[in-house]
């Protein structure tokens, strides 16, 4: 049996739950009304499969189709929370991009990327992007060690945000401890888990794979870089290689450009996230003056990064307009003569991030398993459902189609927000109910990747 944690709950919480599957060059978070994965939960039935925008959440948002792998899904729960961050990225100008890259022998993309949007209690709003490479020579399971890396990164980062942060060193010395702990226990699960399920890497024979599965040391082993940038500060983390590009733009007109991490030549990796051996990241805070106009964080695997260098090309060259534009940018560099035969992964993040109102919930609803609340924005599920009983639905909710009746915004201060006077409730915006149709969800999800939806 997998071992139970309360973070990483087995089964998955009963109010809301999405899974994660594993695709050649992503993830997707299936639909639930789907039938390949309403009617079949076994996983070695989809492993080939084809997946578009119509089967659900293709991540990172910066292509229409993927292809499954024949693994079972990740052992971590995503609830609606996690959902509507995912899903605000976008209209934030949050993005993520990552592409297989090159050809190569690599079968399928060992890189991930990921960018959300989190709004905290006081209705300010963070960016938060990751970018992860698994590393290849001699382990078990690379595509998954950056996925995992990233989610959990995620959830840790929501877990801070709602937390009433103020980004100071010692927020940040808290927040790095709780990651490596979190990563640690993240990937125990899924190793248990794929144990239990008697999964075999793609890239590996059975014979071998059974010969060698006893040494920890071949699991999971992955690079992991994230930013999370809130209204007054910014922190920047790193375990491994790659690149973070930092652009200041100043109220005088002064640009400053600096790269606290680079994949030079020289440069040794001397810790990734992994089972073997303690977690560590290095970085910090990054301050907000006053005479501070704008800020551009970039992060990016050491493909593309090393690619750059070679070719004397400035990291500031990447097309952010939209995490396709990105993933196009990435395409280009992988077309150049001298160029890193990896896979290439890339996310921007920016300050002041800009305001993000609405999630409509038309896809929410489609992405959880099954959805048992109408949430605003900002809140978890225990933490809504214990002011807000009545808005208890039973099975799916808006079955029919109609608009909510009880507005939930504003939001009436409860006992517990009257602990914390500094709560604005006003600024709690509800989740928008849309028609449901396919092609509606279509448009929605169309509309989202552009970033034109209220």
């Amino acid at each position: 049996m997998v071992p139970h944690s309360p973070w990483f709950p087995s089964p998955p919480p009963a109010e809301a739950r999405a899974s994660v599957l594993i695709c050649r060059d992503g993830v997707l978070l299936p639909s639930t009304d789907n039938p390949l994965f309403k009617y079949s939960r076994d996983w070695r039935e989809y492993g080939g499969n084809s997946v578009t925008l119509n089967d659900g959440l293709l991540l990172p948002n910066c292509r229409e189709a993927d292809m499954l792998l024949p693994q079972p899904p990740l052992k971590l729960a995503l609830d609606q929370d996690h959902l509507a961050a995912l899903l605000r990225a976008e209209r934030q100008g949050t993005l993520a991009a990552t592409i297989v890259g090159p050809p190569q022998e690599k079968k399928h993309n060992e890189d991930f990327a990921i960018a959300a949007g989190i709004v905290d209690d006081y209705g300010r709003d963070h960016a938060f992007i990751a970018v992860a490479d698994g590393v290849t020579t001699k382990t078990f399971w690379a595509e998954r060690a950056s996925r995992i890396a990233c989610f959990v990164a995620l959830k840790w980062a929501m877990d801070y945000v709602y937390s009433y942060p103020n980004y100071s060193v010692q927020d940040i010395e808290r927040f790095r401890s709780g990651l490596s702990s979190k990563l640690r226990e993240a990937l125990e699960l899924d190793r248990s888990w794929l144990i239990e399920q008697a999964a075999v890497p793609q890239d590996w024979d059975v014979g071998s794979f059974r010969k060698f599965s006893g040494t920890i040391s071949l699991w999971y082993n992955t690079t992991l870089l994230l930013s999370l940038v809130g209204p007054e500060a910014a922190m920047i983390l790193w375990s491994g290689d790659g690149a973070i590009c930092l652009s200041k733009r100043f109220k005088d007109g002064r640009i400053e450009n600096s790269s606290p991490l680079r994949s030079t030549d020289d440069f040794s990796v001397n810790n990734v996230v992994s089972l073997s051996g303690p977690i560590s990241f290095s970085g910090g805070r990054i301050d907000i003056t006053e005479d501070l106009k704008g800020l551009t964080v970039i992060i990016c695997s050491d493909g593309p990064d090393r690619t750059l260098q070679r070719n004397g090309d400035p990291i500031e060259i990447l097309d952010v307009s939209s995490s396709m534009s990105v993933a196009r940018t990435l395409d280009t560099l992988a077309q150049y003569e001298n160029r890193e035969v990896d896979n290439y992964s890339a996310a921007v993040a920016h300050w002041p991030v800009v305001r993000s109102r609405h999630i409509t919930r038309t896809l929410l609803d489609r992405l959880l398993w099954p959805l048992a609340a109408v949430l605003p924005r900002s809140d978890t599920p225990a933490r809504y459902l214990s002011r807000h009983p009545s808005n208890m639905l039973a099975g799916s909710p808006f079955g029919n189609g109609q608009q909510v009746d009880n507005p939930i915004d504003p939001i009436t201060p409860s006992n517990n927000d009257a602990n914390n006077p500094g709560i604005l409730p006003q600024s709690r915006a509800s989740i928008r109910q849309t028609e449901r149709g396919d092609s509606t969800v279509a448009k929605i999800r169309e509309l989202f990747r552009r970033g034109k939806t209220d």
